[in-house]
C-alpha cells in the first residue's frame, strides 16, 4: 500500500474518532453505575446504549447532565473552618423541604437534615 499524506490523515482521523467513541462509552457507563437509580432503569439504559450506541449515549448525556450523583443534592453542613458563605439553617431546611416535596428524600431524611441544620448553632 502506498502511504500518502491524505491516507495517513484519514487513518489518524479514524483512530481519534474511535478513541472518542470508546471514551464516551466508558464515561457514560462510569456515570451510569455511580448514580443511585433502580436496577431496572440501569438495565434499560445499558440496553439502549448497546442497541443504539451513539444516539443512546447522547440521550443519556443530555437527560442526566444536570442530575446530581450519589445524594449530592442533599444539603450538607459546611466543614468547620471552611471558607465560603455563612451557614444558613433556613436555606438548608428550605432545600430539604423542596427535595421532600419533589419526592427525592423521605420524611426521615428531611427530619434528619432539619435536626442537623438546627444543631450546628
Amino acid at each position: 500500500m502506498d502511504w500518502t499524506f491524505g491516507s495517513l490523515f484519514y487513518l489518524m482521523f479514524l483512530a481519534c474518532f474511535w478513541f472518542g467513541i470508546i471514551w464516551t462509552f466508558i464515561a457514560v457507563f462510569n456515570d451510569l453505575f455511580r448514580r443511585r437509580m433502580p436496577g431496572g432503569a440501569k438495565a434499560a439504559w445499558v440496553a439502549l446504549i448497546v442497541v443504539l450506541p451513539l444516539l443512546g449515549a447522547l440521550i443519556y448525556l443530555v437527560t442526566h447532565a444536570a442530575m446530581p450523583r450519589d445524594g449530592a443534592s442533599l444539603p450538607h453542613a459546611p466543614a468547620t473552618g471552611s471558607v465560603g458563605p455563612a451557614h444558613r439553617p433556613a436555606d438548608e431546611i428550605a432545600t430539604a423541604a423542596r427535595l421532600h416535596d419533589e419526592g427525592r428524600i423521605s420524611v426521615e431524611e428531611f427530619e434528619y437534615i432539619k435536626r442537623q441544620a438546627l444543631a450546628i448553632r
